[in-house]
């Protein structure tokens, strides 16, 4: 049988033709030479290209093997005691004063009987004793797991019953959503008032194949999992990043990401490889571009990182406040968390055009292969069409896999799983998930290989780097945080009048929300309203929909499922009334809400949020408002007024100079409720 292969030569390129044909003649070798062909089953990879996957995962170099990450801190205490540290407002903490005060607790904990191997909780918010308690529970043998102070009191309690923390480091700040049985010590005062006086290195045997900490990733099950990352897999994660990017005692880290998301693990303890220092931004001043630019020129900051729809709202105020020359100090810009679009690079690299400005690099990784296992150094040019994940990280293989575990040629898409020491240990206390979510494949014939299987739908690309696709299933990545959507699902079905959930992502006006569709039991009478007042009380804010519509019947697919893309269509309004603006500023008030929202019917006194509004819309909105009424809004004023009455009456007196507080809505931001919420707990 002869073919020829006819193309368009402004499509496609001929060494893609001839890959193409390669393929298809090794299909329908195997078609001749077969009685029976299970497609998915066929190795249809050129010996060429064997050698090119196998030679783009050619990855393994020393690294610092046998060492837990504390040591590293430890080291630079002998070696330079005196460095600065830790940089928190005016405050400093050289080496030795941060080894000794974090010796103290860990010399307290142990004394209290915490054990190599026992995991320690901490929930407390950005500080110095934030740094102590994490740095104590490492040298004490232990694992940290981080909790975050704003989530309900239900969520914590889930990941409390499940991980059993024989401690909770807190403060009186941060502790009141706690669980009431919770075993709680408080750290207020230990800078002034150590828990014990002994300042030396604890002696434990905790080796590098310990647990170095658990974070918790939300479950399609409707539980959080925890997953179990070693001190080996981080340090080799954190040896990859300085072999990459070389910092010295000159520069200084940002440490501005919550500890429960996995980026925040190398802002944590990266700095402490070359004597470097972590300024430490202040709680809340992450949601304020103004304040994260002040911070860079104060304290001199030399890399920084940006969840990408982050990176987008704060490259909007740059330019709007005409600040771009203040972060010219900046090395790089490291963004991870959710996919980088190309159009954010492009628009970051026209400033970038007349301005010495910082590289951006892209990274890839999930929770469960510490923290990320490709780079992509993006380049300066204007027009970039896409952002590939990159290439593969040291001691790591990645491979394009399809249903059947054979490798895809390049081009083709399939699922990424990821190989190598990064490899988390798996879920705690769930060997069912870790041996689905871990399994060994056979890529060579005879040799069996742990990988992790990322769910993630990605493509090689010729060059050897990886184009990430999309999701095989339906998690979903929002500012950086992971959804499962089922989660979310089974909580509302948890909620006796709700018969059927489905949740979908969607965008309007490149502004993801989720959207929750519900069917209610015959003669349920609840409205959105309340099923959302059932959600914030069991979810996380990030996890909350934006939008919840009660629909007579769920659309169903020829195979009787749900049918999402149907979901997709349905009408984004909200109300069925325009707004009725009394006052010019409503009216410029509104014209943003609908540019911003992406929606036409609302009401003068409807909620910012409760219409599809985030956090990061907010800080977009302030931008908004800077550059129409030259008015330098903080973020926190959109959630004490979020309806388009209120900012206007706020935003009118600022105006007229009147500096009277105006009263604030009743439906401000939802987490406001948790800080009343206060519970009894032992305490030591």
């Amino acid at each position: 049988m002869t073919l020829s292969f006819e193309y368009n030569s402004d499509l496609f390129e001929e060494t893609t033709i001839n890959h193409w044909s390669e393929i298809y003649e090794k299909i329908v070798t195997a078609c001749v030479n077969s009685e029976k062909i299970e497609i998915d089953q066929l190795d249809i990879l050129p010996y060429s290209e064997k050698e090119l996957i196998r030679s783009w995962n050619e990855t393994t170099v020393p690294y610092e093997k046998y060492k837990c990450v504390h040591q590293k801190l430890e080291q630079l205490s002998l070696d330079s005691p005196n460095l600065p540290a830790l940089r928190f407002g005016n405050s400093v903490l050289t080496y030795k004063e941060l080894n000794d005060h974090s010796n103290r607790l860990a010399n307290y904990l142990i004394q209290k009987g915490v054990c190599v191997g026992d995991i320690i909780a901490i929930c407390i918010e950005r500080s110095f004793e934030m740094m102590i308690g994490i740095f104590a529970i490492l040298k004490a043998g232990a694992t940290y797991l981080p909790l975050d102070s704003k989530n309900p009191q239900s969520r914590l309690s889930e990941i409390i019953t499940d991980s059993k923390p024989k401690f909770i480091l807190t403060n009186s700040k941060s502790d009141l959503n706690l669980p009431a049985y919770s075993t709680v010590i408080y750290l207020d005062n230990i800078l002034d008032h150590s828990l014990n006086s002994n300042a030396n290195n604890p002696e434990t045997t905790v080796k590098s194949n310990h647990l170095a900490y658990i974070i918790y990733t939300s479950g399609s099950t409707g539980k959080p999992k925890g997953v179990m990352i070693e001190h080996h897999s981080l340090m080799n994660r954190l040896n990859w990043m300085q072999k990459q990017f070389p910092i010295t005692v000159k520069d200084v880290l940002l440490q501005k990401t919550s500890i429960t998301f996995d980026v925040s693990v190398w802002e944590l303890f990266w700095w402490t490889f070359s004597g470097a220092s972590l300024a430490i931004l202040p709680p809340g001043a992450e949601r304020e571009p103004l304040k994260i630019v002040q911070e860079i020129v104060t304290k001199k900051v030399s890399v920084i990182h940006f969840v990408p729809s982050m990176f987008s709202v704060f490259i909007d105020y740059l330019k709007s406040a005409q600040v771009v020359s203040k972060i010219s100090e900046l090395k790089w810009i490291i963004a991870s968390g959710e996919a980088l679009q190309p159009k954010t690079v492009n628009e970051f690299n026209k400033l970038r055009s007349s301005l010495k400005l910082p590289e951006v690099v892209n990274l890839y990784g999930p929770t469960e292969a510490t923290i990320d296992v490709s780079i992509y150094r993006c380049s300066a040019d204007t027009t970039i069409k896409e952002v590939p994940i990159g290439k593969t990280i040291d001691n790591t293989q990645l491979y394009v896999l399809n249903k059947a575990n054979k490798i895809q040629p390049w081009g083709v898409p399939g699922e990424l799983v990821i190989g190598g020491v990064n490899l988390a240990r798996g879920y705690i206390n769930n060997p069912e998930l870790t041996e689905l979510k871990f399994p060994e494949i056979e890529l060579k014939p005879g040799s069996k290989m742990r990988f992790y299987k990322t769910g993630d739908l990605a493509k090689w690309n010729s060059d050897g780097n990886i184009i990430f696709i999309g999701r095989i299933d339906n998690q979903i990545k929002i500012r950086g945080f992971r959804i499962e959507l089922g989660e979310i699902e089974a909580k509302l079905l948890e909620h006796p009048g709700i018969k059927e959930a489905s949740v979908i992502l969607h965008s309007a006006n490149e502004n993801p929300i989720l959207k929750a569709f519900v069917v209610l039991f015959p003669e349920e009478k609840i409205n959105s309203h309340q099923i959302k007042k059932y959600l914030v009380d069991i979810l996380p804010i990030y996890m909350l929909p934006n939008q919840i519509l009660i629909l007579d019947k769920m659309p169903i697919s020829q195979n009787g499922k749900i049918d999402r893309k149907q979901l997709v269509a349905f009408d984004t309004k909200i109300e069925e009334s325009v707004s009725t603006n009394t006052s010019v500023m409503e009216q410029h008030i509104s014209n943003i809400f609908t540019e911003l929202l992406g929606i036409k019917y609302f009401r003068n006194a409807d909620n910012f949020f409760d219409l599809g509004g985030n956090s990061l819309m907010a800080i977009r909105l302030t931008n908004m408002i800077y550059e129409k009424f030259n008015i330098k809004l903080e973020v926190v004023k959109i959630f004490e007024y979020p309806s388009i009455k209120d900012l206007a009456r706020y935003l009118s007196s600022l105006g007229s100079n009147t500096n009277s507080d105006l009263p604030k809505t009743s439906n401000s931001r939802r987490s406001l409720k948790y800080a009343h919420q206060g519970s009894n707990k032992r305490k030591d």
